[in-house]
Parts: structure tokens; C-alpha cells; sequence
């Protein structure tokens, strides 16, 4: 029968062998699973006399105990090597300039307005300001703001139309 400790400086030795939480895993399974080497013990046990399998089973189980716990501390090591890793590779260089916010864009009625001022623009047209934004603008400057110079002022409106025509220097 196999000593419960040398058994439990192999299991130490395989553990600490394993880089992966795979092969930690099959060392597990070579120890403690249902063909392992300490079940292989336990099963041995029958073999014995009574008195003798009461010291050996007790030797047994804590061997079996110290497994687990060696097991245990190993994953706990691997994990936190995994976590380190993950977090060396996902790390924040500080020192570089932030990103910046975008400015926005175009928005795409202005933009098809844009394209087809350029396409006119392309066969010999030329954009010169119409009656819409010149008239916006001499509203606003008299004081009219979002009339766009629809609505005459006062002084206009009270003109005849023969009026208008002396003004303009066309005899009547």
C-alpha cells in the first residue's frame, strides 16, 4: 500500500505542475477521482485487519482533506493569474490624449441643399441671394424678425398704386 504522504507531495507536485485549469483538473481526476490513486487507497482498506483500518482510514481521510485543500488553493492561484493577465492586457494607459467628441454633422437637408447648389454651380449656374433672403434680412432690419418681409410696413401699404408709380418716376 502506497504511503497517504507520499501521495500528498505528489498531488502537491502535479498541481503545482499544472499551468492550466485543464490539467489541473486531470491531476485532480488522477488523485481523487473514481480511479484515482486515493481512491485506489480506500479500496485497499478491505484488504486489512479491523484494527489496522481504523489508523489507516483516519491517515487516508486526512490525506484525502489535504488534497482538496492543496487542489482548492491551486484554482484559486490560477484564477488569480488569469484575472492578472486579463487585466495587464485590458490596462488604461493614462497618459494618452482622451478621444475626442465628434462635432456632429451636416444635417441632410442642408447637405442635398449643398449638393444641388454644386451641381447647378457644375452646368453655369450661379447662387445669387433671392427675394427670400434679401427680403428676410430688410424685415429683420426694420424690426419684422420671422416675417421674412411678407407683410409691407404701414408706410407701404397706405399707397395707391398710382403713387407708387410717381415714386418710380413712370408718368401716370
Amino acid at each position: 500500500m502506497t504511503d497517504p504522504e507520499k501521495l500528498i507531495k505528489a498531488a502537491q507536485a502535479a498541481f503545482a505542475a499544472a499551468a492550466q485549469p485543464a490539467a489541473l483538473e486531470n491531476e485532480k481526476a488522477r488523485f481523487l477521482g473514481k480511479g484515482g490513486q486515493l481512491t485506489e487507497l480506500l479500496k485497499g482498506l478491505a484488504r486489512l485487519p479491523t484494527e489496522e483500518k481504523r489508523t489507516q482510514g483516519a491517515r487516508i481521510n486526512a490525506a484525502k482533506e489535504r488534497i482538496e485543500a492543496l487542489l482548492e488553493h491551486r484554482r484559486g492561484e490560477l484564477a488569480e493569474a488569469e484575472l492578472n493577465a486579463r487585466l495587464a492586457q485590458e490596462a488604461i494607459d493614462v497618459t494618452l490624449p482622451g478621444r475626442r467628441r465628434s462635432a456632429g454633422g451636416i444635417h441632410p437637408v442642408i447637405r442635398t441643399w449643398q449638393r444641388i447648389e454644386e451641381i447647378f454651380g457644375s452646368i453655369g449656374f450661379d447662387l445669387v441671394p433671392g427675394a427670400e433672403e434679401g427680403a428676410r434680412g430688410a424685415a429683420e432690419a426694420e424690426g419684422h424678425p420671422g416675417q421674412g418681409g411678407q407683410v409691407p410696413s404701414a408706410d407701404r401699404r397706405e399707397r395707391l398704386p398710382d403713387q407708387d408709380a410717381e415714386a418710380a418716376g413712370i408718368p401716370g
